[in-house]
This record gives C-alpha cells, sequence and structure tokens, in this order.
C-alpha cells in the first residue's frame, strides 16, 4: 500500500509519499471544513430568506404610498400570498438549518461532543429567553401541518412632526389569528397560552421574526467559537499538505489529491484537498452575525423636507 499526493491526473509527474496516518488526517480535515462551510451557506439563506421576506412588506409599502390601490379583494390576496410565500421559505429554511445542524456537529465531533452540547444549550437558552423564537418554531410546524399562517396585511401612515416639516410614514403589518392556532392541536399548548395573555386575536407577526432571526444568529454565534481552534487546525493540515506538494513540483497550485495505491500503483482511494474551500470558509464566517436584529429596522426616511 502506498500514499501519496500528486496532481489531479496519474502521469509522469512528481509525487509526495506520505503515511496512512497523514492521508487520514488531511481527509478528515478536508471532509470537516467542508461541512462547516456547508452550515456557514446554510445560515446565509436563512438571512437571505428573512431579508426576502422583509423586502417583501418594503415593496408593498412603497406601493401603497404611490398608488392606495389595497382596498381590492384580489390585490389584496395576491399581496398575502405573497407575504405567506416568503415567510413559508423563510421557515423552511431556518428548520433546515436547525435540523442539520445538529447532525453536522455530530459528523465533525461526535454525537456526544462538548461541542454538540454547548450549541445545543445555546439553542436552548435563545429559546428560553425569546417569546418569538418559541412562536416562530411552533409557527413552522402549523405551517407544515395545517395552513399558511398570514392572514392579514395592515397599512398603517402615522404623521411625523419634524422641526420644519410634517411627513408620513408609511408600512406594511403582517398578522395572524390567535384563533386560527387554537384551532391546530398540535400547537403547543403552552405557546399558545403565552399568546393569550399577552395578545388579542390578531397579532403582529414582525416582532416574532426578528426574534427569531436574532436567537437563530446566538445559536450560530456559539457554533463559530466552539469550532474554531478545530477549524485553524484543519487549514492548518489542508494548507500544509498543499504546501508539501508545491515545494517538490515547483508549481503554484491550489488543489492537490491524496492517493491511496495499491502494490501495482492502481488508485484503489482519492481525496481532493483544495485552498478554495478554504478561503471561501474563511470570508463566511468573517461575515457579521445579527444578534440584535430584535431591536433594528430600516428606514428610507428623509431627514427633512426640501
Amino acid at each position: 500500500m502506498r500514499y501519496c499526493i500528486g496532481p489531479g491526473f496519474m502521469g509522469q509527474v512528481p509525487y509526495v509519499d506520505i503515511t496512512a496516518d497523514e492521508f487520514a488526517e488531511a481527509s478528515t480535515a478536508q471532509r470537516n471544513l467542508l461541512v462547516l462551510l456547508d452550515t456557514e451557506e446554510k445560515f446565509g439563506m436563512v438571512v437571505d430568506n428573512f431579508l426576502e421576506y422583509e423586502q417583501g412588506l418594503l415593496s408593498l409599502a412603497l406601493h401603497h404610498m404611490a398608488w392606495h390601490d389595497v382596498g381590492d379583494w384580489s390585490p389584496s390576496r395576491k399581496s398575502i400570498s405573497l407575504i405567506n410565500r416568503r415567510l413559508a421559505n423563510f421557515l423552511t429554511v431556518s428548520r433546515l438549518y436547525s435540523d442539520h445542524l445538529m447532525h453536522d456537529l455530530s459528523t465533525v465531533y461526535g454525537r456526544q461532543s462538548s461541542e454538540s452540547k454547548s450549541v445545543d444549550d445555546q439553542a436552548k437558552a435563545q429559546s428560553k429567553r425569546l417569546f418569538g423564537y418559541r412562536v416562530m418554531v411552533e409557527l413552522r410546524n402549523s405551517l407544515q401541518h395545517r395552513s399558511l399562517p398570514i392572514t392579514l396585511l395592515q397599512y398603517p401612515v402615522a404623521p411625523e412632526e419634524r422641526a420644519n416639516t410634517r411627513l408620513l410614514h408609511h408600512r406594511v403589518s403582517a398578522y395572524f389569528k390567535i384563533k386560527d392556532l387554537s384551532d391546530d392541536t398540535r400547537f403547543e399548548r403552552s405557546i399558545l397560552h403565552e399568546l393569550q395573555q399577552a395578545h388579542k386575536d390578531t397579532v403582529d407577526l414582525g416582532p416574532f421574526i426578528r426574534e427569531y432571526v436574532e436567537g437563530l444568529g446566538h445559536v450560530h454565534q456559539e457554533l463559530r467559537r466552539v469550532t474554531q481552534s478545530a477549524v485553524d487546525a484543519w487549514q492548518a493540515t489542508v494548507l500544509g499538505m498543499i504546501q508539501r506538494y508545491r515545494d517538490v513540483s515547483q508549481q503554484e497550485i491550489k488543489r492537490v489529491i491524496l492517493y491511496r495505491l495499491d502494490d501495482k500503483e492502481n488508485t484503489l482511494e482519492e481525496k481532493q484537498l483544495f485552498r478554495d474551500g478554504i478561503d471561501h470558509l474563511r470570508q463566511q464566517r468573517r461575515r457579521p452575525v445579527p444578534t440584535g436584529m430584535s431591536g433594528w429596522y430600516v428606514s428610507n426616511e428623509i431627514s427633512r423636507s426640501i
């Protein structure tokens, strides 16, 4: 049995022999980096779908500011359908992220690892801390098993006085009904009771979805924290293997192949190592995590009149 590093093709080119342990270590390092890259990209999908949901509302508010044409049944129904679709996409991806997160940590560290426990504890802490987190998890389950939650859009317009002018603030709020949730026997009764204690039958979804994104942000931040030292080590292992081949071949390459060969030089197994994935993972992990979302908002309000 022979283990070596080579380019992406077999032929009359230099090869660098390595040990079986080095082959296994580098293969595992590359796999783990790709798993965590997938996790970063899935969290990016959560945030992007949230942004698309919010952009849908902002677009409706802008349209209403210009045309004031939401009174007819068909346009209103079409707008509700649009926002429900954006919400369904967001909730589906959020559940995918949460479910895959624990599976991915199990793949990398094992089922009973301290890293998995730390991230799971953080998710439980956010669920306990944020009412919106708990509500959105249950809304997702209700959406899957029963119906789309948003049944009403409202377009409040409020005057706001400034030093030298008077402005009109246009916005859109999406609402769900507590009664619809109470009819869903699968909806968690304790959370339903919390909603009934705090709200009348029609509830603005806005604060809840913001808290949910914030909570998921804290979970993802914890994931980055507990994996950082291992990520640094895995990156060093992969880059070290690439550099070893570059030193021998004198080629400026970004990827190599690990080969396991039999005694006749037939390939039994090969694993690709590449720098591009490491660079992309570093970029993803440098992106800020939205851990203060419940207190943020976007406005194109003008500061003064002309």
